[in-house]
């Protein structure tokens, strides 16, 4: 879990945050886009990768996250997935 989200599970119990879905999925992605020698390997490429991550993507993250809670209390609580195509037009691609 990073930083922020240990704080924020402190506080609600939850163990969970959005960011931390994004993280786990980008790292994923990343690391296991080919095939691991070793567990050192492994350890390496996890590493390697949480570094390249821009500041700039990670603030797009935590916006991005905003914005979906807002959507989320205009609506009243409910589903939100068919206006993000709408409204989240811009993905994160800078990753190095």
């Amino acid at each position: 879990m990073t930083e922020l989200s240990v704080a924020i599970s402190q506080q609600s119990g939850r163990h969970d945050h959005p960011c931390d879905f994004w993280l786990r999925g980008y790292v994923k992605d990343v690391v296991y886009g080919g095939p691991i020698a070793n567990l050192a390997e492994l350890k390496n490429r996890i590493t390697q990768h949480i570094h390249n991550i821009t500041t700039e993507t990670l603030r797009f993250v935590v916006e991005h996250s905003v914005l979906r809670f807002q959507l989320i209390g205009e609506n009243g609580g409910q589903h939100i997935e068919n206006f993000l195509s709408k409204s989240f037009s811009r993905k994160p691609t800078s990753f190095s």
